[in-house]
């Protein structure tokens, strides 16, 4: 006796229009890109403030979209000292990524303003003598997911010793320089 089995006709081609070109997020491998927010700004920030951190103009929110997943939070930040103090180490500085968390109690007297908190700091020095000095900060740092809600990102600076003054995002060769900031969420 011969046993037929058939199955229903399947049409790779049919089930990806259906997608429409999006494989819904909880589908998605871990690793993968869920989304990712840029922002880029033109605008000259400076800072000869070394008793606090002052910010850039250089920040950027998201709202992830799966608990657990990754936050990867980078950015390219042109920054030139002048280096007026002659001393040496003066143009060092320090970049410091402060951020409105939706699960952090905020305590408003250790920040610059009461809804950040500082979550990473990155030390940048510089020769070690007493010359002008251009570098390019490119930091990256990592968030977990923990609830939901708005993740709100900016980064901040900070000379190492008064007397010099750090410029970023400062025009160049007749044009202009940007520093930029992109988040990524990533499945985990």
């Amino acid at each position: 006796m011969t046993l037929r089995i058939t199955k229903p006709e399947f049409n790779l081609r049919d089930k990806l229009s259906k997608l429409d070109g999006m494989v819904p997020v909880e589908k998605m491998p871990v690793g993968s890109v869920i989304q990712t927010r840029t922002f880029s700004t033109s605008t000259q920030a400076t800072s000869n403030n070394a008793s606090s951190y002052v910010s850039i103009g250089l920040y950027i929110d998201i709202i992830p979209h799966l608990e657990g997943s990754l936050l990867e939070v980078s950015a390219c930040i042109p920054n030139y000292s002048n280096n007026v103090d002659n001393g040496v180490w003066t143009n060092s500085t320090y970049l410091a990524l402060y951020a409105e968390l939706p699960y952090h109690t905020i305590s408003s007297s250790s920040t610059p303003h009461p809804n950040e908190e500082r979550i990473a700091m990155f030390e940048h020095p510089g020769p070690r003598a007493s010359d002008e000095f251009s570098q390019l900060l490119t930091p990256i740092f990592y968030q977990q997911v923990y609830t939901p809600g708005r993740y709100m990102f900016n980064w901040r600076v900070k000379p190492t010793t008064s007397g010099d003054t750090h410029y970023f995002a400062r025009d160049v060769d007749s044009g202009t320089t940007f520093m930029t900031t992109t988040v990524r969420e990533i499945k985990q």
